[in-house]
């Protein structure tokens, strides 16, 4: 894939440090990226969440090896997805040889120097993450505003212009909410307009996904890990424009299109989380585990071997012994 050294260190330390810190680590270098590297970076930030938010998810019960596995598997997908998008046409400072970029300007005369800068950088980078957080936000509270007005002025319908607005980004379709399906997932609009932390309060006590199977849970909870939000557009547009203000524009150009591949990577490790995950067999009401085993057994025998392996394979998961059938005998385990 072609992957840079910027590029593999920024994805690397996203879920521990986060997608404003993460960029730091490459701070000599981000004036000299590469559109393509600019793009990776921004979309390991959105992709992943930080250490620092991981215990507030898990104060809302959700599961630790779910949200890690979640980190760690965004990071390839990240790398993957973003290199689809947006591949590396350019000449990249830090592919093979790393050769470190001199600042005499920024060069620090001592340990005091260096913390003052240090001090002054950060001042910086929060103001102006607060200021483009307060424009964004307020932005879409302007959108919404002037949707609310046509609406109360019979212009438009309110109700469909949110129904058009939600099917843009929402995952649980009409057609997923028949009855009876255990395979739609929370909003996926709700975490990219607002942000994950109400996703995931909505998850865990809404009473709409009260009926969710605990695969659908998980793949939820996949889903939702990563901070591809708006909001988040703010961070990354304020660290970014700090610290290479020379590349504000095309910071500015990207970051839109980091968003959405940051978005798609999370998704793409819920969807290999739904690929191994299964939830475990449902018996009918009235039919007892033996009836159950005798029943697929005699099914097996009719179908053939191979539906009998994979019956073998299941009850071995579920710590099921009773019935298994040697492989070279014939005889039935536990009879």
């Amino acid at each position: 894939m072609r992957v840079s050294g910027a590029e593999a260190v920024v994805a690397a330390a996203s879920p521990f440090v986060g997608q404003g810190e993460s960029a730091m680590l490459i701070k000599p270098f981000v004036k000299h990226l590469t559109k393509a590297e600019l793009h990776q970076i921004m979309c390991s930030g959105f992709a992943t969440i930080a250490g620092s938010v991981l215990v507030a998810y898990l104060s809302m019960g959700l599961s630790p090896q779910t949200l890690l596995s979640s980190c760690v598997m965004s990071i390839p997908a990240s790398l993957a997805v973003s290199k689809m998008r947006y591949p590396e046409t350019e000449e990249s400072l830090t592919s093979g040889s790393v050769t470190v970029p001199s600042n005499d300007s920024e060069e620090a005369s001592n340990g005091l120097h260096a913390f003052a800068n240090g001090t002054w950088l950060g001042l910086k980078i929060a103001a102006m993450v607060m200021g483009t957080l307060l424009c964004i936000i307020a932005f879409i509270a302007l959108g919404i505003g002037y949707i609310l007005w046509l609406s109360y002025w019979g212009l438009v319908e309110r109700e469909r212009i949110f129904i058009a607005l939600r099917s843009l980004l929402d995952l649980n379709s009409s057609a997923s909410r028949a009855p009876g399906n255990r395979c739609f997932i929370t909003s996926n609009s709700l975490p990219r307009i607002a942000n994950e932390f109400v996703a995931y309060i909505a998850l865990q006590s809404n009473p709409v996904y009260a009926a969710l199977t605990n695969r659908s849970r998980l793949i939820a909870t996949y889903a939702l890990c990563g901070f591809a939000n708006i909001g988040s557009m703010g961070v990354q547009l304020g660290v970014l424009q700090q610290v290479a203000p020379g590349r504000a524009g095309d910071v500015s150009k990207l970051v839109v299109s980091a968003l959405l591949t940051g978005a798609l990577s999370t998704l793409t490790s819920a969807a290999v989380a739904g690929m191994v995950v299964r939830d475990p067999m449902v018996v009918a009401p009235g039919v007892g585990i033996c009836e159950a085993v005798v029943v697929e057994s005699l099914l097996a025998e009719l179908l053939g071997g191979s539906l009998q392996r994979r019956a073998n394979v299941r009850r071995v998961q579920r710590g099921d012994l009773t019935g298994v059938k040697d492989g070279t005998t014939g005889v039935v385990n536990g009879a």
